[in-house]
This record gives structure tokens, C-alpha cells and sequence, in this order.
């Protein structure tokens, strides 16, 4: 499957240092938006190639005379968290969303009630509940809509894909928590729906450790079931990591850090901590988790945003079949710091005491 990286408006917007709604009014020809950087912006865009995706338009130039329609997106799968960041991406995009939980997605009549909704596309992610999910991807058949996937689960499903690089992430994670003076990283990896994601982060942990030997780094590692709130493998995990004399605690999954926490970890003074993968609003899915945790962000709009680009020229085309050659688009780590993983190189050692001259 071909990587192919997508530019998206607030990519566009990072690299000229402005913002979303810069963007979106200098490429409209909107006022309120000076002159100098209108043509900044225009420059940027040109160089890059980068194309406004503006379904609304194309959809109202095919309907003259018609009241413009905003394609309308669905998103099967995913949180109440990352739903709320679907529809942030399809408002700034130019499409109207619809979220669909894995609950409602086993439903036997779910297609036909999408079409009856005049749904225009699909966005499946593939992260989590495979069997809710299965059911509705076997239920599909390729003329109904077109169809992005978010993750490497449901394998079967060969369309257009977004994920994060688990290699990559795993691997920038131990950088940092080492470059901040840790020399012994006890790693919880998390077993996920991709076996190929699996193997890539064990085999991130492992190079990591041999490649770091010389140094003095070490890295342990256990697997655990995403999110276990269970007392007994927490309490079995904090007595794992208190034997195992590291000075810091690298969960895969966030949400396995305030299970550690009640069941009696201390971070940081105890020990110190960080995620592989850390949402951007810590407190919107954990209220009340009240530490500043380092990780890499998990880049959750970005990836819609670069579905919703993929789809608004099928959608616009209208394309109903599954890609001949399906675009990979890979999803790169962004590291956030945190007060949860201490900097150790910045605290100077104190001044060796002098004798009074006689």
C-alpha cells in the first residue's frame, strides 16, 4: 500500500504561521485578511500543491440552482472523545458529520438506515471493538459509499487508511524519557487489534534497548489488555515495576497511568511516568486526572482531517467503489512534555563541600 502524506489546511496553516481561519479566508478571497498575507498564504499553498478541499462547493456547482448540501460523513467506531474531534474536522472542512458508536454498528439494518439519512461517505475506525465493527464491515458492500479506515484493525476492509507509525511512536517515547536522565524504563505495552502493530512496538522496545546497551540504558517490558481496571492486574503491575528498581514507567496506552496511581504508584515522586500515546484534553476524557502527563499526542483531528480529504473527491466523483490502490497516509509522532517525567540532566548535583583553609 503506497504512503502518500495529505496536506491539510492546518497543516497548511502551521507552516505559514497562521491560523485555520487565516487560511480558510485568504484561499476564499474573504476580506479580513491582509494583503501581504493573503499572498504569503496563496505562495505557500502553490509550492506545496496543496488543494482546498471544498466538497460544498463541488456538490453545489453539480446542483445549479440548488441550495448548496455539505456532504454528510459518517464515523462508525471510535469514543465520545474522538467523535467530538470528528465533528470539530467536518465543520472545518466543509462537511456535516454523524457519529455512529460500536454499539449501534452491529445493527442489522444500519446500512439502509445510513443511506435513508443520505450519508455521502464513511469513516470506519479500525482501533478498537472488532466484533461490533466486523459485523458491519461484512454487512458492506463496496458500491454503498466510500470509505476510509482509521487504524490497522479489520484487515479485510482494503480501502484508504490513516494510523499512527507504532514503531515511530514507541521509539521517540524512549528517546525522550532517556534523554531526560532515565536509565532503566519499564515499558506496558498494550495488546491492540493489529498483530502488526504489536510486533512493530515490541520490536521498538527491543532495538531501542540493544542500541542503547552501551549506555547503561535498560528497558523492561510487559503486555497488558488496553485500559484494565481490574485491582488485581494493577496491583500485580505496580509490584512488577517496584521490583524491577526502574526509575520510570512508559505506559502504551495513557488511561493505564490513574489505574497505576490507585493502586498505589506515586507519580512523579515516586516514580516517574509518561504515555506513548496521550490525548490532547487530558481532563475532557479523564476529568479530574490532574497530572501534567508527557507523551506523544495521538493527533486525533489530524487524522480526520486527512480522511475527510481523501473522501471529498469520492464523494464529489461519486465514487462507490473500494480503491484500486489504496492510499496509506501515516500519522507522524509529535512529542508533548510534561511535569509527570522530571528533566534529571537539568538538576545540577550540589557543590562538593571545601574544607576552611587553616
Amino acid at each position: 500500500m503506497p504512503t502518500s502524506p495529505i496536506l491539510t489546511s492546518a497543516e497548511l496553516a502551521r507552516r505559514a504561521g497562521v491560523s485555520t481561519f487565516t487560511v480558510s479566508r485568504a484561499l476564499s478571497g474573504k476580506s479580513g485578511v491582509s494583503e501581504s498575507t493573503r499572498q504569503r498564504v496563496l505562495a505557500l499553498a502553490h509550492s506545496l500543491g496543496y488543494r482546498p478541499n471544498l466538497p460544498a462547493a463541488w456538490l453545489g456547482q453539480r446542483r445549479r440552482g440548488a441550495a448548496p448540501k455539505y456532504p454528510l460523513v459518517a464515523f462508525i467506531g471510535g469514543s465520545n472523545w474522538s467523535s467530538s474531534l470528528f465533528l470539530e474536522a467536518c465543520r472545518d472542512q466543509g462537511f456535516s458529520g454523524l457519529w455512529v458508536s460500536h454499539h449501534e454498528a452491529s445493527r442489522a439494518n444500519l446500512w439502509r438506515e445510513l443511506h435513508a439519512r443520505g450519508v455521502d461517505g464513511v469513516i470506519i475506525d479500525g482501533r478498537g471493538h472488532p466484533s461490533e465493527l466486523a459485523t458491519a464491515v461484512r454487512r458492506l458492500r463496496p458500491e454503498m459509499y466510500p470509505v476510509v479506515k482509521i487504524g490497522r484493525g479489520l484487515p479485510t476492509l482494503r480501502t484508504h487508511l490513516i494510523r499512527l507509525s507504532a514503531f515511530d511512536y514507541m521509539w521517540v517515547a524512549l528517546e525522550q524519557v532517556a534523554a531526560r536522565g532515565y536509565r532503566k524504563i519499564a515499558v506496558i505495552l498494550v495488546t491492540s487489534v493489529s498483530p502488526l502493530d504489536n510486533s512493530a512496538r515490541l520490536g521498538a522496545v527491543l532495538s531501542f534497548a540493544e542500541s542503547k546497551r552501551a549506555e547503561g540504558i535498560r528497558c523492561l517490558w510487559t503486555e497488558v489488555p488496553a485500559y484494565n481496571s481490574q485491582d488485581g492486574t494493577n496491583a500485580r503491575l505496580v509490584r512488577w515495576i517496584r521490583r524491577s528498581g526502574a526509575d520510570a514507567v512508559l505506559a502504551m496506552v495513557w488511561g493505564h497511568i490513574p489505574f497505576l496511581r490507585d493502586a498505589g504508584l506515586r507519580f512523579p515522586d515516586e516514580i516517574a511516568c509518561a504515555a506513548v500515546i496521550r490525548p490532547e484534553d487530558i481532563e475532557s476524557n479523564w476529568p479530574g486526572f490532574g497530572l501534567d502527563l508527557a507523551g506523544c499526542r495521538t493527533r486525533e483531528k489530524d487524522g480526520f482531517e486527512r480522511a475527510l480529504a481523501l473522501l471529498g473527491p469520492m464523494i464529489a466523483s461519486s465514487g462507490r467503489s473500494l480503491p484500486a490502490d489504496p492510499v496509506e497516509s501515516v500519522l507522524e509522532p509529535e512529542w508533548v512534555h510534561g511535569a509527570s517525567l522530571p528533566d534529571r540532566t537539568r538538576l545540577s548535583p550540589p557543590p562538593p563541600s571545601q574544607s576552611p583553609i587553616s
